[in-house]
């Protein structure tokens, strides 16, 4: 068997219990570590096998490999760009945005100019950091700190994330990881 298909078998292991009784907090991380372990293998595989064996092929019939774009430091694309740095600005008006990822957008829309893809890569991974599990979100909406801060708010907001994960959502619904989520969304774009 090869390693794809023993991390195919443990993600689909683990996808099946997420389903049925739940993960424990040290079954997400593995869950998540196999999943990044199976894309990285995926992509090494597609790019050995596919992409590196492309040609061009022009109108005369000569072939030309196809090489890989040059990534410079600030190619992100614009349309990209501005709806972080948008959304970043927006999250900075939020209140209950946590002031960890306040702090990682004030960094970021400081310090973004140079090097941007990188410092945008370390920006989302700061942010997936702080975001909101849907679990922890349900856990807190029915404890008893929970109940005092949100008060009559407890009720509904758990009903909004009971409901959220039933979706298979990953996150809170607050409007502060809602915005988080649309920036680390983006991360497949850069």
């Amino acid at each position: 068997m090869s390693r794809m298909d023993e991390l195919i078998e443990e993600i689909n292991h683990l996808a099946h219990k997420a389903k049925t009784i739940g993960l424990s907090a040290e079954e997400e991380e593995k869950r998540a570590a196999l999943r990044k372990e199976y894309i990285a293998l995926f992509r090494e595989g597609f790019k050995k096998n596919y992409l590196d064996n492309m040609y061009y092929v022009d109108e005369k019939g000569n072939e030309e490999k196809i090489e890989k774009k040059k990534q410079g430091g600030n190619d992100m694309k614009k349309e990209t760009l501005d709806f972080i740095t948008a959304k970043s600005k927006e999250l900075l008006t939020i209140p209950n945005a946590c002031k960890e990822a306040k702090a990682a957008a004030e960094e970021w829309l400081k310090n973004a100019e140079n090097d941007i893809e990188n410092k945008t890569k370390e920006y989302i991974a700061a942010l997936e950091e702080e975001i909101a599990s849907i679990e922890g979100s349900i856990a807190f909406a029915s404890s008893d700190m929970g109940k005092k801060i949100l008060g009559e708010g407890a009720e509904p907001f758990l009903k909004d994330a009971l409901a959220r994960k039933e979706r298979g959502e990953k996150y809170c619904g607050c409007p502060a990881c809602s915005c988080v989520e649309s920036i680390i969304k983006m991360k497949d774009k850069l």
